[in-house]
């Protein structure tokens, strides 16, 4: 039986009876009570196929059909068990049963009513049985049940897959009780809408009566295996919506909206998640709806919206975005099965950048280095081993250095040039040069390399620390950006007794003196354990004479000093376990008790070797401050010169450009006036390695476009505009942190304020300050969103899509070359408070979590998000994810010069409108291209009027994120749906 849905709305009238509860069963008559009977009459039709009404006048069904009356008031109060709110229903009474099947002539269905029962005379409505009904009732469902509406605490039923409409019937017997049969009327109507070619991702469906208002209750879709619908809203305004769960494309979708009987203009409307597919559709005839009738309206196909000309097999030659994509290499993509990225699975994966667009990758640091992120590099001139892919035998410096030359090799002939992440404001603290300062202090040929000082107060204010400024007052010992080196130490053992004093276990306290006695036997201690850590991580066990007092003696050597602890377990530093001195600056003198703690543990510094103290920008003693001296003499220096040649053996290789890390702390006053020396820093390092860059053309000559005339080189400077835009006459490119900052607030409170001004005024003062400092190379605007250390764009959203679908298109029509950060075309969220691995998720490839390199942040990933529906495979094959999103939008801006290498100019005609970001872009490079960028950033639909020179229209359509609509009646109107992103080629 074809399946319907009504909705039941009913008349009020006479009730002459009140029913103290429902009753179950059927009630039994009181003797001298009045009985009257209520006959329902009904006619059937052979070979009906439907339940329905006929008219105004009966009511056919057919076999299988399980039906049920119920008489209720709509004066009385409600009694126990009653539906709804007091009076608004009234009592409703116990039901009776019509069974009969199909093919009898006629039938008379009777029931008697017992006004000594408190049963009335009123209004009588037809509703369903099913299992989950007031009154359960087992039937035969293979023919389906004919459904009407219930009250509200009724929309749990297991079945609404039918129609309702509404019906209802007003009892007219007379005083004796005689017999008379009666009809049931509509009293209302409903509106079929069927839909066309309707794309799996639209799951909002709106009705609007434009005049007559009033749609009233539930509506639901019909076609099977659509999805689940679900009511929103109150359902009695002019406007009812649908949402569909779990919905999937259909060729034709039928949906039935319940109205009062009247005329109404109805309006269609079909959405998804940030994507309009059909706004006010229809809306100009005028439709009249009678009691029962069904309107059946023109089917309405949602047209193929215009999104733009698209090809994901774009030539790689072609490709003149300026699209960077900045890659984790340790999460992007693992080729042999360690769980760890590396280069050979960058190269597997270079079609997906192709398909992204992108022209240029920025590596995350990728040489030798402390840590899985990279960013305490061990040595410059040597790459992570684990990059060579190839299994565990393969992962040799040999090997990375042969798969990173592969990886620049197959990487220029897709069109995509290769940044190495460099980090040279500090190094690791077990870098070479590092280790050699530890071990040999002031006779260190690497001494100079790193800011180090026995004095650092006297010292800065005689300006013997350049990266200092001697007008800083502060208390250098306390300040967490000097740590102690212990240097000269460790060279030799000396014999040390060390005594232990644990009388006060809050605060013990330790004794060192020179001794020549006899090394204590490993096996003299008694419980509780103590033990010196020291060296390379030796455990030396305390005597204990059992007064809580203990007592070593050891030939100690050790280049880092040492601590007592609780345990030998290397494995368990947990709080209680690890005893040292409360400052990292103090050191122990001999025969002087020094008192320990266990909250801040600093390493405990023996009485041999000199303790200096070394500077760390970072406020961490893993990452030891590179010198290069005052900036008016940094080439000289040995540390600027070590670091440019290390990049020569990477433009040997054929590398393109370099981002640099932490520019504004190479010296201490970080940016503004007082940071010119940081400027002039960068200049020079910028024209010392753009020299070797040119003198090395031949290495990218197998660069299927053309490259860079100098290098490429962006700084990274954690500051708003006023703070970033110096640093221009250094360097071409800064990130526009700005951008993101300004973007976030806008989308968020779905108002531009000044982005758009802000946008345009920051190309222009780039590009001012650049041109100013007569430096090679352009000044190059850099926008981003978030990156490995900013909380994820979609954690910053709300993990809304259709803002993170605006934060993509505005980002990919920006003008400079934008930065897109690994996972953000896929809508990864995260944020730095589990750690800042939950910023650096490995990309899911398959559905299959074993495609995604989890080892490589320590297996500390969002095991909510990583799941099938984010993944690469899921996105690519669905034409209206976010990853399609980003690939359509890159197409447009590599295949348009305006868009690729353009000039932005501000749109006065949308400057008082808030919701409307709009600019153009101009070719820059030999051309007269223009086109016109608009993003519509509110919830609401937006309708802007166009200059008349503008030529706006469906074919000059670049690229759009929704169906746009264009009408020049009266002038040139462009309508965008919320959300929503359009660029226009102009000419």
């Amino acid at each position: 039986m074809k399946k319907f849905l009504f909705l039941a709305t009913l008349a009020a009238c006479l009730c002459w009876g009140c029913a103290e509860e429902l009753l179950p069963e059927e009630p039994k008559p009181v003797e001298g009570t009045h009985v009257a009977t209520l006959s329902v009459g009904i006619e059937s039709e052979t070979g009906a196929t439907k339940a329905t009404f006929v008219g105004d006048q009966t009511f056919q069904w057919q076999a299988g059909d399980q039906i049920g009356v119920y008489l209720y008031s709509t004066t009385l109060e409600n009694v126990t068990g009653a539906y709804n709110e007091p009076g608004k229903y009234g009592p409703w009474i116990a039901p009776f049963d019509l069974k009969s099947g199909a093919g009898t002539a006629s039938g008379i269905f009777s029931r008697e009513l017992n006004d000594g029962l408190g049963e009335c005379y009123g209004n009588v409505a037809i509703y369903p049985y099913t299992s989950g009904s007031r009154y359960a009732y087992a039937s035969d469902n293979t023919k389906g049940t004919l459904t009407f509406n219930l009250p509200s605490d009724y929309t749990e039923l297991e079945d609404l897959n039918l129609v309702r409409m509404p019906m209802a019937a007003v009892l007219d017997m007379d005083a004796a009780g005689a017999k008379k049969n009666f009809t049931l009327k509509h009293l209302g109507g409903a509106v079929k809408i069927t839909l066309l070619n309707v794309p799996a991702k639209a799951k909002y469906f709106k009705l609007t009566a434009a005049e007559g208002g009033n749609i009233s209750g539930d509506f639901t879709i019909t076609l099977a295996n659509v999805g689940t619908g679900t009511l929103q809203g109150t359902g009695s305004g002019n406007t009812v919506q649908l949402s569909l769960k779990e919905g999937k494309a259909a060729s034709e979708l039928v949906m039935y909206f319940p109205v009062p009987a009247g005329t109404y203009k109805f309006k269609m409307s079909v959405y998804g998640d940030g994507i309009t597919y059909l706004e006010g559709f229809g809306g100009n005839t005028a439709n009249t709806i009678g009691r029962g009738n069904i309107l059946q309206m023109p089917a309405i196909p949602i047209p193929e919206p215009n999104l733009g000309p698209y090809s994901e097999n774009l030539d790689p030659a072609s490709k003149a975005s300026g699209l960077t994509y900045q890659m984790n290499v340790y999460s992007f993509k693992d080729s042999d099965g360690d769980g760890i990225g590396d280069f050979p699975g960058i190269v597997s994966e270079l079609d997906y950048l192709d398909k992204l667009g992108i022209t240029a990758i920025w590596l995350s640091p990728s040489q030798l280095a402390q840590s899985y992120h990279g960013y305490d590099v061990k040595d410059y001139t040597k790459l992570n081993p684990l990059y060579a892919g190839g299994g565990t035998p393969n992962h040799t410096e040999a090997a990375a250095e042969t798969a990173f030359q592969n990886l620049i090799n197959a990487a220029h002939q897709h069109n995509i040039r290769i940044y190495m992440d460099y980090v040279i404001n500090h190094t690791g603290d077990q870098h070479p040069w590092f280790l050699d300062v530890k071990e040999n202090g002031p006779a260190s040929a690497y001494w100079n390399y790193y800011a180090v000082s026995a004095d650092p107060y006297n010292d800065v204010h005689n300006n013997l620390i350049p990266q200092i400024p001697t007008s800083w007052d502060v208390d250098y010992l306390n300040d967490n950006r000097w740590w102690p080196l212990f240097s000269g130490a460790g060279k030799s053992p000396v014999r040390y007794a060390v005594e232990l004093d644990w009388t006060n276990a809050s605060a013990p306290s330790i004794t060192v003196s020179e001794t020549t006695e006899a090394v204590t036997s490993g096996d003299t201690y008694n419980n509780p354990a103590r033990y010196l850590f020291w060296g390379n991580g030796q455990y030396t066990p305390f005597a204990d004479n059992g007064t809580n007092k203990y007592r070593v003696v050891l030939d100690y050597q050790s280049d880092w000093g040492c601590l007592v602890r609780t345990t030998n377990n290397n494995d368990d530093w947990s709080d209680g376990t690890k005893w040292g001195f409360a400052s990292g600056k103090d050191q122990i003198q001999k025969g002087v008790a020094h008192v320990l703690t266990s909250t801040e543990s600093n390493n405990i510094l023996m009485p041999d070797g000199t303790l200096y103290y070394y500077y760390s920008a970072f406020s961490t003693g893993m990452m030891p401050d590179l010198n290069y001296n005052h900036s008016n003499v940094c080439e000289n220096s040995p540390a600027f010169q070590a670091i440019v040649a290390s990049v020569n053996k990477w433009l040997d290789m054929g590398l393109d450009g370099l981002r640099l890390d932490a520019i504004k702390h190479i010296y201490g006053n970080e940016s503004g006036d007082a940071g010119s020396e940081n400027r002039e820093f960068w200049q020079k390092f910028y024209n010392a390695v753009n020299v070797n860059y040119q003198a090395k053309v031949s290495a990218r000559s197998n660069l299927t476009g053309t490259s860079d005339a100098n290098i490429f080189m962006v700084g990274e400077v954690l500051s708003d505009e006023d703070h970033c835009k110096p640093f221009y006459a250094g360097l071409p490119a800064i990130f526009e942190f700005q951008f993101w900052w300004d973007l976030r607030t806008a989308l968020n409170g779905e108002s531009k304020g000044s982005f758009v001004s802000g946008l345009c005024d920051r190309f222009y003062r780039h590009k001012e300050v650049r041109e100013g400092a007569s430096q090679p190379g352009a000044a190059i605007s850099t926008p981003k969103l978030s990156n490995h250390d900013e909380d994820r764009t979609a954690s910053e959203l709300g993990k809304y899509m259709p803002k993170m679908r605006l934060a993509a298109t505005v980002l990919l029509t920006a003008p400079g070359r934008p930065f897109i950060y690994q996972g953000e075309e896929l809508g990864y969220w995260g944020t730095g408070a589990g750690g800042d691995e939950y910023r650096r998720a490995p990309i899911l490839w398959t559905t299959n979590l074993s495609s995604a390199a989890i080892h490589g942040v320590n297996d500390k990933y969002d095991v909510v998000m990583l799941t099938p529906s984010i993944s690469v495979a899921s996105q690519a094959a669905d034409e209206e994810s976010l990853l399609t999103l980003y690939r359509r939008f890159a197409y447009a801006r590599n295949t348009n010069p305006a868009m690729a290498d353009g000039y932005p100019e501000y749109d006065n005609k949308t400057a008082d409108n808030a919701n409307i970001m709009a600019w153009y872009m101009h070719q820059q490079s030999g051309g007269d291209k223009v086109c016109l960028v608009m993003h519509n950033i509110s919830r609401y639909t937006q309708t802007v009027q166009r200059w008349d020179g503008d030529n706006v229209s469906n074919s000059t359509i670049l690229v759009a994120s929704d169906p746009i609509s264009i009408s020049t009646d009266g002038g040139k109107f462009v309508t965008m749906p919320p959300y929503s992103s359009v660029v226009f080629a102009l000419n």
